[in-house]
């Protein structure tokens, strides 16, 4: 497994993602994201998407001093997105 991808994984654990959320998330079959945190799965189009779910995390700790409140920002409907998450809208 990439360095990145245990960043990742640690960052979907903090927002406390379920594994269906993560696939939705990356685009991903659930058997492609069973792959996926085995470190087996060969998509290079998945590099940009992990890279910017790094920069949204980033964006969370600019925006929110309390890291925790950008963890529970993700999982919250959101009136911008049409009352849906973050990733459904």
């Amino acid at each position: 497994m990439s360095e990145i991808q245990k960043l990742i994984q640690n960052l979907f654990g903090k927002w406390q993602l379920s594994d269906g959320d993560v696939a939705e998330v990356l685009g991903l079959t659930d058997e492609e994201y069973e792959l996926f945190k085995a470190g087996e799965l060969d998509k290079p189009e998945l590099g940009g998407k992990l890279t910017e779910l790094l920069r949204i995390d980033r964006a969370l700790r600019v925006i929110f001093k309390e890291p925790q409140r950008g963890y529970k920002w993700i999982r919250k409907p959101n009136d911008i997105f049409g009352g849906k998450l973050l990733w459904r809208s």
